[in-house]
Order: structure tokens, then C-alpha cells, then sequence
């Protein structure tokens, strides 16, 4: 239990035993700790719209309430809590039912101590193989579903009208290929966007480019990025419709490239130094459904590449989706 923890644990233990006092109704809460945590949770709460929404942000509540979703300010006393964060310290009652989510697709990076996971009573992965390789860890919450913010992608739910709209409002050239980047944050090694982020502007005459960064990259890179002329830096969390329209994916080790390779998107990613979370499994991966490349220059060749074949890496896509998901289907 980390030192907010401490401080919550008894005033909020003694808060929510008064509460059964008049408590009637089971209560189940989503703990969303930003907007994003809510995209990866939208299409549960689709099919349970009684989960009462809740945050401890202020900007997360007004973000919620720009898009028409109601939420309620954190402490909240429920039966039941869901969240995509390891935050279960918020609750500190065993009798709350506690349920994990998947923020990123699988565990781009290497799961964190198992303590943090079986802190849940069940936590939500995307893949029995990931369960399989959780349980080595000694993780023994783990539940394979599936990746529900994808599912819209694969069961019709996002209108081609609204891609087409997109496509259009963002002034993309019909005659060239649609590409998006990303880039983890950069703070442990993980990310590559210094080997390209001061020269993707070099690429805007023969592609369209998107550019998407993790939310903890450094501002001063986000803040090139969106003064780049002739790119489109993406300032909505909500990145499923720019997914469905992109030719090519390049990357470092973020998950988003798992979103990718289940839309059988042509994949470039930059090699990174091996670090304690990025595993042999997860490179290894790499190295069969995408171009590798280490370089500016070596991009620029795996991009014509990429466009000119983008089946190359096909089979290797498929075979890897369903050790990441198991079924695509629409239905996590």
C-alpha cells in the first residue's frame, strides 16, 4: 500500500461501513482515472449502463461530461468496483468486489509485481496466453476476455460515415497512403520518437501523417510535434476511428501497435534497448509481424516497402492475434 493508501485506508473503511447503514441497492462503480481509462471501459458499460461512473479528477469529470457521460466525484462507497488502473488502494474494503481491466491491448511491457494484480478479485486480460504466462508470474487473477475497445472495429458498430468524415475533416490526400505513428513515453527507454521526431516532416510529401504519443511523453516533444507542419498531431483520446483509416503503423513498444496488427495494419517498429520490462516474448514478436528498422533512413525504405506489400507480414499478424486475443469478433 503506497502512502495515499495509508491515509485513506481507516477514513474510508469507516465511511463506507456507516454507509451500509442506509445502503439498498448493489452498487457497481467504473474508477476512471482519465478519459482513456473510459474509452478501454465504454463498450462494457454499453452493456451495463446502470455502472455508476466515477472520478477523483477534475478535469477527467468535465472530459466525461463534454461527451454527454454523467460521473460522480471519488470517494464513492460501492459493492463493486471496476478500473483500468492499479488503484484497488482507493478501495480499501475487502468485501468491495474489485475487477480489473486491460488499459493497453496485452502487456506490450512486462506485467508489474503480481502482488499489484492479485490485489483484484478477477482481473480482465485479453488472452489465455496471457493468463498462461500471468500465472508463471504468480499472478492468479487473471480472466481472458478478449480487448473490448476494440470491438467496434470488427462488430459494425463505427459507421464508415463517420471514418470518411474524419478522413475528410483532417484534409487527408486521397492519392497517398494514410500513416500513423506512436510512441510510448520516454522517460524509462522504452521510446523511439527522438529517431524520428525532429524529421517526419521529411515524410509529408509522399504520405499523410498522423502522429498519436502516450499521454506521459515529454511536453516539449508534444510540443514539436504539434508545431510539425504538414502533420496531423491527434489531440482525441479516442484513436478507434483514426485506426480504421491508416495504411501503416509505426512504433516503438507501445500497445497500440497490438491494435494494429489486429487490423492486419502494415507494421514498422523501431528497435529499442532491452530494458527490465521489455521482454524476449514481446521483441521477439516484433521481429515477426513487423519491419524492423533502427533508423530515419531505414524507415523511409520500409515505408515504400510497407505500401508496396502491405500482406507481408500477414500470416505472422494472424498467428500472434490470437495469442493476443484469442477471437476477434466484436463480442469481448
Amino acid at each position: 500500500m503506497n502512502l495515499g493508501g495509508i491515509v485513506l485506508y481507516l477514513p474510508y473503511r469507516f465511511g463506507w461501513w456507516i454507509s451500509r447503514l442506509w445502503h439498498r441497492r448493489y452498487q457497481v462503480d467504473f474508477f476512471c482515472g482519465d478519459y482513456v481509462d473510459y474509452i478501454c471501459f465504454r463498450e462494457v458499460h454499453k452493456l451495463l449502463p446502470d455502472v455508476r461512473i466515477v472520478t477523483r479528477s477534475r478535469k477527467t469529470w468535465q472530459e466525461l461530461a463534454k461527451h454527454g457521460i454523467a460521473a460522480v466525484m471519488y470517494p464513492t462507497c460501492p459493492d463493486m468496483v471496476i478500473m483500468a488502473k492499479h488503484a484497488t488502494y482507493m478501495f480499501p474494503v475487502s468485501r468491495i468486489v474489485k475487477i480489473g481491466m486491460r488499459h493497453g491491448a496485452y502487456h506490450f511491457k512486462d506485467f508489474i509485481a503480481a502482488p499489484k494484480y492479485n490485489a483484484f478479485t478477477a482481473y480482465m486480460m485479453t488472452s489465455s496466453r496471457e493468463v498462461e504466462l500471468a500465472e508463471q508470474k504468480g499472478i492468479r487473477s487473471g480472466h481472458a476476455i478478449g480487448y473490448p475497445k476494440l470491438d467496434p472495429l470488427f462488430n459494425g458498430t463505427l459507421p464508415n460515415a463517420d471514418t470518411d468524415r474524419l478522413g475528410q475533416h483532417i484534409q487527408l490526400d486521397p492519392g497517398k497512403k494514410t500513416v500513423l505513428f506512436t510512441a510510448t513515453w520516454d522517460k524509462m527507454g522504452y521510446s523511439a520518437v527522438d529517431k524520428w521526431l525532429d524529421r517526419i516532416s521529411e515524410l509529408t510529401a509522399d504520405f499523410n501523417i498522423l502522429v498519436t504519443v502516450h499521454q506521459w511523453l515529454s511536453q516539449h516533444k508534444k510540443d514539436i510535434l504539434r508545431s510539425t507542419p504538414g502533420i496531423t498531431f491527434i489531440n482525441d483520446n479516442d484513436i478507434l476511428p483514426y485506426l480504421a483509416i491508416v495504411n501503416i503503423m509505426v512504433g516503438d513498444i507501445s500497445s497500440i501497435i497490438a491494435e494494429g496488427c489486429a487490423l492486419d495494419k502494415p507494421i514498422i517498429t523501431f528497435d529499442v534497448p532491452e530494458t527490465r520490462r521489455f521482454t524476449s516474448e514481446i521483441r521477439s514478436m516484433l521481429e515477426e509481424i513487423s519491419f524492423r528498422v533502427d533508423s530515419f533512413d531505414e524507415l523511409v525504405i520500409a515505408l515504400h516497402k510497407a505500401a508496396e506489400q502491405p500482406e507481408y507480414h500477414s500470416d505472422k499478424r494472424s498467428f500472434y492475434n490470437r495469442i493476443m486475443f484469442d477471437d476477434l469478433d466484436g463480442k469481448a
